[in-house]
């Protein structure tokens, strides 16, 4: 997601270093790959959406759960990062490399493009909500992907909570969004 936190043009990231597992997984503790925190730092996307017109009080109420719980995700992962010693900066722009899935930060699954943050911008009324629903339900599902890696993969409990977490957390959110989509298109 291009409205990202950057400091000084470069992502916040997470490294894989704080999210030590078993080498043979392939989840390599030494690695300064990241988990980039745009992805979790998208109450940006959520906060966009609630300077809109928005038809529906349960989806902005969403949004905000989305915005504050998304905002205390990424602190905990900074913190895990500061915690190792480890910097907050992905200077390589690519991302999931801790995953064996190396692609470009701008490329992630479900990350929304500068067109979809643009088209949200300009939405209002019913639209923003759908437009809303949408983005977050691909965003969360991407994130879901690389949670569920971390539970998988990881040598730590707390990165194995903290990615649980997550994934039931989101998973929950995918299908409120997913019935109020359901119920709007009636």
């Amino acid at each position: 997601m291009t409205a990202s936190a950057s400091s000084r043009g470069k992502s916040r990231v997470i490294s894989s270093t704080d999210m030590p597992s078993d080498r043979d997984e392939g989840f390599d503790d030494a690695d300064d790959d990241v988990l980039v925190l745009p992805w979790w730092q998208n109450p940006l996307m959520s906060l966009n959406y609630l300077g809109k017109q928005g038809t529906d009080p349960i989806l902005r109420l969403i949004a905000q759960e989305i915005a504050f719980g998304q905002a205390v995700e990424s602190g905990r992962m900074i913190q895990l990062l500061r915690d190792a010693g480890k910097t907050e900066a992905n200077e390589t722009e690519t991302a999931m490399t801790w995953m064996n899935e190396p692609v470009p930060i701008d490329r992630m699954p479900g990350l929304a493009t500068q067109g979809d943050l643009d088209r949200l911008a300009h939405a209002t009324g019913a639209d923003a909500d759908q437009v809303f629903a949408t983005l977050m339900i691909a965003h969360h599902e991407g994130g879901i992907h690389m949670a569920q890696y971390a539970v998988n993969h990881a040598a730590t409990g707390e990165v194995k909570d903290l990615g649980k977490a997550m994934v039931s957390t989101q998973r929950g959110e995918i299908t409120e969004l997913q019935n109020l989509l359901k119920k709007h298109s009636s």
